[in-house]
């Protein structure tokens, strides 16, 4: 897919005035690198995603090397043929967040480098999907809780991340196949035996969500964390 910006790029050369202007338009400037998805168990979050907060998608990269270029933001739905700018950026951003999208459909992005004539070539072309967040989150009490939640499909996996708030460390991350039968899921605390600890500790702040792991690549979801005091 990455061969079909090209001639896209070229014609925003054109558009940009340079033709206008008598100069030759130059492909000089560094390459933009979009960072791709991360694992599902990755504790550190970079590349196209999905956020907790809201339905947005969130594109990532690499800082840009040259500080006095602008980034620009290329999106396309569905079929990845017709890219229409969706942003201009500095060279300081390393982060953009789409919120002008629909659950259930799949966008394609890539980024390009701009400072006056010189252009870059265009970034790898990479894609994404938002599905449905898992929502009624809640929790049972005690230092071993069992944790719940709802989706209105089940997919093929999810992952629930524990985390120490006071610490920001991970505490817990665990794989949990859903139960095809019921739109209720839920998982005992360390039923796998791979959580920093046994139990929780009485006082603690800690926080928690719950992933959406789908059947294709570059999708998903996230739900919003939930925060609470171990009792």
């Amino acid at each position: 897919m990455k061969l079909r910006c090209l001639p896209f790029v070229a014609g925003l050369l054109v558009l940009s005035g340079c033709a206008r202007h008598g100069t030759e338009p130059s492909l000089s400037l560094e390459r933009p690198i979009l960072l791709p998805p991360p694992d599902d168990l990755a504790e550190s979050e970079r590349g196209i995603d999905a956020i907790p907060e809201r339905d947005a998608i969130r594109l990532e990269w690499e800082k840009y090397p040259d500080p006095e270029a602008e980034l620009e933001v290329y999106r396309a739905e569905e079929a990845p043929a017709r890219f229409t700018r969706l942003a201009r950026v500095s060279a300081q951003d390393t982060c953009y967040l789409d919120e002008r999208v629909a659950i259930g459909r799949r966008y394609w992005y890539f980024l390009a480098g701009r400072k006056e004539e010189k252009w870059s070539l265009p970034s790898d072309t990479l894609s994404y999907k938002l599905l449905e967040k898992p929502f009624a989150l809640s929790r049972t009490g005690g230092r071993a809780p069992v944790f719940r939640w709802q989706v209105k499909e089940a997919p093929v996996a999810f992952v629930v991340k524990l985390f120490d708030e006071g610490a920001d460390r991970k505490v817990w991350f665990c794989w949990v196949f859903p139960d095809f039968g019921a739109l209720a899921q839920e998982v005992r605390y360390n039923w796998d035996g791979t959580a920093r600890m046994d139990s929780l500790i009485s006082g603690r702040v800690y926080r928690w969500r719950v992933d959406v792991v789908a059947p294709e690549a570059n999708a998903g979801a996230e739900s919003q964390w939930q925060v609470f005091v171990c009792p």
